[in-house]
């Protein structure tokens, strides 16, 4: 069966300690690679220096980079790669995104290979392992602890697989409503490309290594959930009437409000709210070693204070279109 070209997409952002191993697991995949296309975000770390002496070594696979002058962010980087490339298939991979054998891009691309009329994308497992989880320091355990130990089936530009074609018709991400300071582009893109085919759900996998970062703080933590409560809020106004169930993730946080609220009223509607951060943050709380971290006491506080914030953002997010962090 003829395997249809490929291109890979790689933005770069401030990812000198993990760059090559990524680079690595792509280069010896069993499927064939067109080429390799590296968007560099005004990197501000060492990450244009690996991979430039990356290129440099490895030659059988065509490599470049694309060098940006200031930070466009996700979207905009892949369709800037997608213009690039004229091959059949754009596969897009983030660059703290790590295949853990050769076999993840056949895995990928084969019911696309299959059924090229009715899939136009195609989707792998996240895998969120705890080895590289229990190299964080406490906060940046805290940004993965909903997530670290499991597998998701998810379109989420982390190893996607996209017919050109459809990506081009349907003009790639929205940029013009997701930027560096809003993210949501995957479920964006996900109810945009509804309308063209299916996705193919696959046994692709993909570990999401997301470099250790010694410095990362409390203040880190409550600005990439400020990130994302404007980003939810945005996806809520663009597609709020086809969303259905996937609305009651949503309402979690501001119902716990309002509930809080009649608790002067009724006291013990208040203990939902006491309650839920060590449910949200459960798997701090069973870690052994955060337990033993002093900021484990701060922990419920902040995830109080978070419920309120991130309510405010993204109410305020529902009808301001103009943002920042």
């Amino acid at each position: 069966m003829k395997r249809p070209t490929i291109s890979v997409i790689i933005p770069v952002y401030n990812v000198e300690s993990i760059l090559k191993e990524v680079l690595v697991s792509l280069i010896i995949q069993t499927y064939p690679i067109e080429e390799i296309i590296l968007i560099d975000n005004h990197s501000d770390d060492k990450s244009v220096k690996v991979a430039d002496e990356f290129i440099r070594t490895h030659k059988k696979i065509a490599i470049r980079i694309i060098k940006r002058k200031q930070t466009y962010g996700l979207s905009h980087s892949y369709n800037l790669g997608a213009k690039e490339t004229k091959s059949e298939y754009i596969v897009t991979l983030h660059s703290d995104s790590m295949l853990p054998t050769k076999f993840e891009l056949s895995r990928l691309m084969e019911p696309l290979i299959k059924n090229t009329v009715d899939y136009v994308a195609a989707m792998p497992i996240v895998v969120h392992r705890k080895q590289e989880w229990d190299t964080y320091n406490f906060w940046q355990k805290c940004l993965f602890a909903q997530v670290v130990g499991k597998e998701q089936h998810s379109l989420n530009g982390k190893f996607d697989a996209y017919r050109r074609v459809v990506f081009m018709s349907i003009e790639g991400f929205d940029i013009k409503n997701f930027n560096h300071y809003i993210g949501s582009e995957d479920a964006d893109m996900n109810f945009r490309l509804a309308s063209r085919g299916k996705i193919a759900v696959t046994n692709a996998c993909v570990v999401h290594l997301h470099g250790k970062d010694a410095n990362y703080s409390m203040q880190d933590w409550m600005k990439r959930r400020k990130f994302l409560a404007i980003s939810y809020a945005l996806q809520i106004r663009l597609h709020w009437r086809v969303m259905g169930v996937g609305f009651i993730p949503f309402l979690v946080k501001p119902m716990l409000v309002v509930l809080t609220v009649l608790s002067f009223l009724y006291p013990l509607l208040v203990l939902p709210l006491i309650i839920f951060p060590f449910w949200y943050m459960r798997t701090m709380f069973i870690d052994s070693v955060s337990r033993r971290d002093r900021n484990i006491l701060l922990l419920p506080i902040v995830v109080i204070c978070l419920v309120f914030l991130e309510t405010f953002w993204m109410t305020k997010g529902l009808f301001v279109r103009r943002y920042s962090l």
